[in-house]
């Protein structure tokens, strides 16, 4: 038993978590088999408490000598073999596969003519990841038809249902709130089964605090708050439908309030993928939608940031590709004219080309994300940049 951090040789555990092994070569196949405490109660900082729920995948890695290895650890070679994977390590709860729905209808969002795989195990079979036209009142598509979220109230049972249709097949997520800072986060995605049949679909909810992995509720104290959930991966494209509470049970929830607009974000993945990778910079967005029973007043989301990101373009082109340059050939092969006349339109090309990308600052601020100019190294070099002409202006 050993704890690992980062790319370096793993160091022995003190207390040991395996309570039988079992190591025996065949040819030239070696089998290690072990059994190992589910708890983490020997020492929570190196070893981690296994999930054994259908709902709550684990993530592993594993690593693969192809040869003969020295005895010490410390001159052990670099794995050969390698990779990391999502896990369900509780085969006995994972029901069986229902039998597929009908085909999806034309103009389905789901987008394809035959029947879709429908995920087993926690997920409500009712739930079945095929959104037929007028099953949801309300929807909205963004980024080019690349992400269609669909939503309903049911105000008797204080709930609400959404859906999310991606153009991929990898995870698909809404977070509640204008940014990832502190955001309610539902994601969901599929699984290798490990009792064979189709994969498993997993739905979580999550808490996100910032541009980073979000955590999920149970893992900080927190509840699991989704009733009930269901999809399907068909025609390149996922399908996740899931029911939430309308009030905020905990602090790690927001609210769903009747008449009353939120923001939200959303993000996926094109490619299956065995963790929740980084879904990039193109595949994710911000928008508004109403909270309606009847689907009214349903808000189409801002599209101004394409023009603003456009301007901010045209702004810093003038300021440095063509005011710059100017201005420093002016300096250099100018100095002959009389009066100094060669430093006075200097001075003003210098002043314009700040004022241009002064502007280019303030137009895109309002088209980037909040936390832009903490993370992104084009913003910090950009701010660094107008600083100096700044310097040089004064």
């Amino acid at each position: 038993d050993y704890f690992v951090n980062g790319h370096n040789t793993p160091t022995q555990d003190a207390k040991q978590d395996y309570t039988k092994v079992s190591v025996k070569r065949s040819g030239s196949t070696l089998y290690c088999e072990f059994d190992r405490l589910i708890s983490n109660a020997n020492d929570p900082t190196r070893d981690f408490l296994l999930s054994t729920s259908a709902t709550r995948a684990t993530n592993i890695v594993w690593g693969v000598h192809t040869t003969r290895v020295p005895a010490s650890l410390a001159s052990w070679a670099q794995h050969d073999l390698f990779g990391a994977k999502q896990v369900l390590l509780c085969p006995q709860c994972v029901t069986a596969a229902p039998p597929p729905p009908p085909p999806v209808q034309p103009g389905s969002p789901v987008g394809s003519g035959s029947a879709p795989t429908v995920a087993p195990g926690g997920a409500n079979q009712t739930l079945d990841g095929v959104v037929t036209p007028g099953e949801y009142p309300s929807s909205v598509s963004l980024e080019g038809g690349n992400f269609l979220l669909s939503w309903k109230v049911d105000k008797a049972a204080g709930t609400i249902q959404f859906a999310m249709t991606a153009n991929g097949m990898g995870y698909v997520a809404l977070g509640i709130g204008k940014t990832m800072t502190n955001s309610d986060n539902m994601i969901g995605y599929f699984v290798t089964n490990p009792a064979g049949g189709p994969d498993v679909l997993v739905v979580d909810d999550y808490w996100s605090t910032g541009q980073t992995t979000p955590t999920v509720d149970t893992d900080i104290q927190g509840q699991r708050n989704i009733l009930s959930y269901g999809g399907a991966i068909s025609g390149g494209k996922i399908t996740v439908e899931f029911v939430r509470p309308l009030i905020a049970s905990e602090s790690n929830d927001q609210a769903f309030e009747i008449g009353k607009a939120i923001d939200i974000t959303y993000a996926w993945t094109d490619l299956p993928s065995d963790f929740l990778l980084n879904h990039g910079p193109k595949n994710r967005g911000t928008a508004q939608i109403f909270i309606s029973e009847d689907g009214s007043q349903t808000l189409p989301p801002p599209d101004r940031k394409p023009s603003l990101r456009l301007a901010h373009i045209i702004l810093m082109y003038i300021a440095f590709a063509v005011l710059a340059p100017i201005s420093a050939v002016v300096a250099r092969y100018a100095r002959g004219l009389k009066n100094e006349l060669w430093f006075k339109v200097h001075r003003v090309l210098v002043f314009v080309e700040f004022v241009c990308s002064l502007l280019g600052l303030f137009v895109i601020l309002g088209g980037v994300k909040e936390g832009h100019f903490n993370t992104a190294n084009h913003a910090q070099l950009g701010i660094a940049v107008l600083a100096m002409n700044l310097v040089m202006l004064l």
